[in-house]
């Protein structure tokens, strides 16, 4: 269980009463005949009171809005991580697709789908990256970026070809594994953010 720590100014307000408090004591009146001086010791001790009252109001008010503002950051961070690795799995998927696409390629079979697949998550990452992407994550996703918008050019060379060679399927074959790899870092960046932020 964390202990609450004590600000500054708390320090100062109780170290204020306690002088206060011996000021009191050291100057207290010497009989209670002597009403005028107990009932300005009354009211200086309630202008203390009110004083810090609203201190402590406001402090503790001060610090519910920090304590609030820190837990939507990490919030915010979290799902920030969970989109990233939402868009790596994609890209990865789109890899994968477009290889088994070129595997049984066709004559008549367009690689229209494909190539928007591509043109949209090339989009999407240059959105995310430039935006609210997580710096753990950020040198992976540039690089999966730069793949998926060599993969799109190589995919629109191919579109309407007769036939594909099997180099051609392996290299996209390759890039699906190196896409995988890339996308086992980013989830693993994604655990990092969600384990930092909920601590």
């Amino acid at each position: 269980m964390q202990e609450k720590e004590l600000s500054c100014g708390q320090v100062f307000a109780i170290f204020g009463v306690l002088a206060l408090i011996g000021v009191f004591l050291w100057q207290m009146p010497a009989s209670k005949d002597a009403s005028d001086e107990w009932a300005a010791w009354v009211q200086a001790f309630g202008s203390i009171a009110a004083i810090a009252g609203a201190f402590f109001i406001a402090d503790a008010a001060r610090r519910h809005d920090t304590a609030e503002r820190r837990a939507a950051d990490r919030e915010r961070a979290i799902d920030r991580g969970r989109v990233g690795y939402a868009l790596a799995r994609e890209a990865s998927k789109t890899f994968q697709e477009a290889a088994t696409k070129l595997r049984n390629h066709r004559q008549s079979s367009p690689f229209q789908p494909e190539t928007r697949r591509f043109e949209q998550i090339v989009d999407l990452l240059q959105h995310f990256i430039t935006g609210d992407c997580p710096p753990q994550m950020a040198a992976d996703l540039i690089w999966l970026q730069g793949q998926v918008a060599h993969a799109l050019e190589h995919l629109k060379q191919l579109d309407g070809l007769m036939a594909i060679s099997a180099a051609e399927v392996k290299q996209f074959k390759y890039r699906h594994e190196r896409a995988q790899k890339t996308t086992a870092c980013v989830r693993l960046s994604h655990f990092r953010i969600r384990a930092t932020n909920r601590n």
